[in-house]
């Protein structure tokens, strides 16, 4: 639904042909029924709840709990009672929803002045179920929720005829969160992982049976992240002559922010003898623990350009464009590690605070265009054009890297070990000495180039007659 008008408040304000509001709503609600998919699943005998074959166990009771949390086999479902492994046939439906917002004011200050406000709010909300080809059990709930919310707010200033400025000024956040939750379905008796391993809530806990060709899991954690965008941008635009010439600027701070699940402790079976490992209880399994980012990202840039008209057939377009990308920084918290030496023999981990490279101020970007008219007849007209520059990228998308190194991640070996068995986080050392960290620093080039793309097009473009478009 949309309405709109003029904004007139009684005995207050009267914005007749000078402030306008419009306001817009979207509501969505889906459930998409999924088709019957065939996912494996423990057999009634590796769950204790069914007789066992000759040569096979149930597995270790400490178990019991994780696997009973799949689905329960399907009666008619095809058992492969060497392997343990049944089939789980079902269908169910993913529920999903959105809900959008827009607001505009427009103010009309007089002839030569106006502003404008935008607010707009989108949530979202899915809900999936794990399949076979996620190597994930239906009875894991992937739940995910999404809100954006952007604030802009600008101004046109006519100060003559031959010149005027436009401004814009924008917030933007951009918030998510997901959970993997192991529910109710399939007969299937939900169970919290964390709990049984007596971890925090937060943990990523995964029970993993892959081998023999089968490949399915049931899994937990929370996660969530944000981006918090500000945005700046002005130009001044004059004209004199057969020149139109335009100044301007554009500022960008990224505020982003990541809180992953942790610790997180996978527990792996059928990595050492297939079947036999459920019920022996012997998984493959190793802890990660994860510390919080918070990146901080800047860019500059500036730009002039100039449209000149040489002839009534021939146009030129002229553009110089400068960009400003230092590295990576944070808003709280640790900065990323890189290192520093010469040579790989002379390589060290740098000093926490070390720029991943120091700042370029030499990216320059030069344009040039042209377009011209072989046939001007109407209708019929007939134009060449083509154009060439430098596009330069910010470069630190690689930067963002740095936020997986040292200082923000610490791992155990793989050992095997039962489940549920007492779990020992490794601590992440900070500042990090030789030893203590198990993942690799990474290392840019102390005066890194931006990335940058050479980029050129030609056109033709023919009129068809009066009546085509």
């Amino acid at each position: 639904g949309t309405f709109g008008g003029p904004v007139e408040i009684p005995s207050l304000y009267n914005g007749k042909d000078k402030t306008f509001f419009f306001v817009s709503y979207e509501g969505l609600r889906v459930t998409a029924p999924q088709p019957a998919s065939v996912n494996y699943v423990p057999d009634l005998c590796m769950r204790a709840l069914g007789a066992c074959p000759s040569g096979r166990e149930p597995a270790a009771g400490a178990l019991l709990p994780a696997l009973n949390a799949f689905p329960l086999p399907t009666p008619n479902g095809i058992d492969d009672t060497e392997n343990g492994i049944a089939q789980y046939i079902g269908s169910w439906s993913n529920p999903s929803s959105l809900n959008s917002t827009s607001v505009r004011f427009d103010h009309v200050a007089n002839d030569k002045l106006r502003f404008f406000f935008r607010f707009s709010n989108t949530s979202s909300s899915t809900a999936t179920r794990g399949t076979a080809l996620q190597a994930e059990s239906p009875a894991v709930n992937e739940i995910s929720l999404y809100t954006s919310r952007t604030y802009t707010a600008g101004a046109s200033s006519v100060f003559s005829s031959h010149l005027s400025n436009e401004f814009r000024l924008n917030y933007s956040s951009n918030e998510t969160s997901g959970s993997y939750v192991i529910d109710a379905f399939g007969g299937n008796t939900p169970v919290n992982l964390a709990q049984l391993l007596a971890v925090s809530t937060a943990a990523n806990v995964g029970i993993n049976l892959s081998y023999s060709g089968y490949n399915t899991s049931v899994q937990q954690f929370q996660q969530s992240a944000a981006q918090r965008q500000w945005n700046f941008v002005d130009a001044v635009s004059f004209s004199f002559g057969r020149h139109q010439v335009k100044f301007g600027m554009d500022f960008r701070r990224l505020a982003p922010f990541a809180v992953q699940p942790t610790p997180e402790i996978p527990y792996y079976y059928g990595s050492i003898d297939g079947e036999k490992d459920v019920e022996m209880n012997d998984a493959l399994t190793n802890v990660q623990a994860y510390a919080p980012a918070y990146p901080l990202y800047k860019n500059f840039s500036a730009f002039g350009q100039d449209e000149w008209k040489v002839s009534e057939r021939l146009t030129l377009s002229f553009g110089l464009r400068w960009e400003v990308n230092p590295a990576p920084g944070v808003t709280q918290g640790v900065k990323p590690y890189t290192v520093q030496g010469s040579s790989p023999s002379t390589w060290a981990l740098a000093p926490e605070g070390t720029p991943l490279w120091q700042t370029t101020w030499y990216n320059f970007a030069p344009r040039l265009g042209a377009a011209y008219v072989l046939r001007n007849a109407s209708g019929w007209e007939e134009v060449v054009r083509g154009g060439g520059g430098v596009f330069f990228d910010t470069g630190q998308q690689l930067g963002a890297v740095g936020f997986n190194g040292p200082g923000f991640l610490a791992t155990t070996q793989y050992q095997v070990a039962p489940f549920p068995s007492p779990v020992v986080v490794p601590i992440i050392v900070n500042p990090p000495v030789a030893g203590s960290y198990s993942t690799n620093p990474y290392g840019f080039a102390a005066h890194l180039q931006l990335p940058y793309t050479l980029q050129w097009n030609a056109s033709f473009e023919q009129g068809l007659g009066k009546s085509q478009a």
